[in-house]
């Protein structure tokens, strides 16, 4: 008997998250009805008894087809439950009015709760196809950079995984140009979704340093990735370093956002750079080593901005006798 209430949930479950859903975001977005599966899926995968497993390090067998047949590995990999990045579907098209809605919702919200100030626009290409690279302090970052940008063309960004387990952010992100990335993970698959995304024609924000900076006080960025140069080296398109200062005060690591003692009380600082220079590292083959060297030159250029910044503020800051 229970046995049968359960099956008659898991059912009801499946078609309420893949029939109703879809014909309804159908109405909505009439483009978007056969994507409306992306969300939910994960929903049905968190009964763990369905859930599969995957391995972030890439396996490696001994002994060649004998190793394949026997599972006579090389290395050590600890698997985990499938998460949001194994069952998000990547391919999702933009709603423009909603993103236009909510852009223009959060820009007055950001606008009241703190002060922006913007630097080097006149750096950007005219048609705003490029890469932009800052450096990552909060969860407020993909905002700092989009929010001077808006409405001129919209932007895809990488959001961490977790940010999906929130049920309304993750139907709301596939119509605002944002999919999700596991922290720590190598996942190729997601580097190349981003490489044929710009190849496409759409604009990217990506953090070359993988993550959030843990320790901001410090002032210098973590070590790029490797996966970044490839990025960047694969794509024959402008890659525009970003210097952020101030997210990580309206939302440090681990707290939740702050205006700080009044309204603006808090200045968040957005300066774009010229366009880092990679055509020589574009002709030639791809290998860890030209990704390491494209990687270096895109986080040279951003902690140079950092230097320019701080020079700056140094030099206007009352000397004391």
């Amino acid at each position: 008997m229970y046995k049968y209430i359960w099956c008659k949930i898991n059912i009801f479950q499946i078609i309420s998250n893949n029939i109703s859903y879809p014909l309804l975001s159908g109405l909505i977005f009439p483009d978007k009805s056969k994507l409306a599966f992306q969300g939910n899926f994960y929903m049905v995968l968190l009964n763990k008894r369905h859930m599969k497993e995957v391995s972030d390090s890439p396996v490696q067998y001994r002994y060649g087809i004998v190793g394949r047949i026997f599972g006579i590995t090389k290395n050590k990999y600890k698997k985990r439950p499938a998460g949001i990045t194994e069952s998000f579907e990547y391919k999702y098209t933009t709603s423009r009015l909603l993103y236009y809605v909510i852009g223009m919702f959060t820009i007055v919200i950001a606008r009241i709760l703190w002060k922006f100030r913007v630097e080097g626009k006149e750096n950007l290409p005219k048609n705003m196809h490029c890469i932009f690279m800052p450096n990552h302090l909060s969860h407020l970052d993909s905002f700092a950079v989009n929010i001077p940008l808006y409405p001129s063309r919209p932007v895809h960004f990488i959001a961490d995984e977790k940010l999906f387990k929130n049920p309304i952010f993750r139907k709301l992100a596939p119509h605002l140009n944002v999919f999700p990335v596991r922290k720590g993970a190598k996942q190729l698959s997601v580097v190349e979704y981003s490489i044929n995304l710009v190849k496409r024609g759409n604009t990217l924000l990506w953090y070359p340093e993988g993550q959030r900076h843990k320790q901001p006080w410090l002032n210098k960025c973590n070590p790029g990735k490797l996966g970044s140069g490839w990025l960047a080296t694969a794509t024959n398109v402008p890659v525009i370093p970003v210097f952020l200062r101030g997210p990580e005060k309206a939302m440090p690591v681990g707290k939740s956002i702050t205006w700080g003692r009044r309204f603006r009380s808090i200045e968040i600082l957005v300066k774009y750079g010229k366009p880092v220079y990679l055509d020589d590292l574009r002709q030639l083959p791809p290998s860890k080593e030209v990704s390491k060297m494209a990687v270096d030159r895109i986080m040279s250029a951003i902690e140079e901005l950092r230097a320019e910044v701080d020079a700056r503020e140094t030099n206007n800051q009352p000397k004391t006798t």
